[in-house]
């Protein structure tokens, strides 16, 4: 019969354990924030976590789980942050457009340290499939909106994959510069010109 772990002070062993996996993926995004990824070691975050190696483990094989996981959370904050604009705009294609990439943005401005993240990460091949994922995602999001918003029957549905594959994949590019410095312009100015596309969008792939 295997042992009986019983909780301590009121929180059960699963608890914890899913405890010190938060305690230590906000550590790393603590470390990528002040020295970036390539200062982002399992000694740095269980240091800052203020959990030993043995709970490191406990959570994940080796550091590029841990850079996954921390991006795989990331990501399901945008694409939440996403869903809910959407579900709240005005039921217009450039207010819901606006909504969703203004939701996304912020999710990331409004933390430098998943700026930083994502900035560090932004092509790599380790979460390649992770960036694959949320594309894909947020263009079914967005095309479904258009969809929706459309008619159904004289839009080609092919070629709206292709416009929103284009926009999103567009999109992710464009923050990844303005958290670079690059040619940064107000956050406000990507959110109506990508929600200009979006309506040009719409248009041009009509049947």
């Amino acid at each position: 019969m295997p042992p009986v772990v019983r909780p301590y002070r009121g929180i059960s062993a699963d608890e914890r354990r899913a405890q010190r996996r938060a305690q230590l993926l906000d550590a790393a995004l603590d470390v990528i924030g002040d020295v970036g990824l390539a200062g982002l070691t399992m000694t740095a975050v269980c240091a800052r976590a203020g959990l030993t190696e043995r709970y490191f483990y406990e959570s994940f094989r080796d550091r590029d789980a841990l850079i996954r996981a921390m991006t795989d959370e990331v990501a399901d904050e945008v694409v939440a942050a996403i869903t809910a604009a959407l579900a709240a705009a005005p039921r217009d294609l450039f207010a819901v457009s606006r909504a969703a990439i203004a939701a996304a943005v912020h999710v990331l401005t409004d933390d430098p340290r998943k700026a930083r993240a994502m900035r560090d990460t932004l092509g790599s091949e380790l979460i390649r499939d992770r960036q694959e994922q949320l594309v894909a995602l947020t263009v079914e999001l967005l095309s479904a909106q258009i969809l929706d918003l459309g008619d159904p029957d004289a839009i080609d549905a092919v070629r709206l994959r292709l416009a929103t594959t284009v926009i999103v994949a567009g999109t992710l590019h464009a923050i990844g510069d303005w958290i670079q410095d690059v040619d940064r312009v107000p956050l406000d100015e990507i959110a109506d010109e990508v929600a200009r596309l979006c309506v040009a969008a719409a248009g041009t792939v009509a049947g």
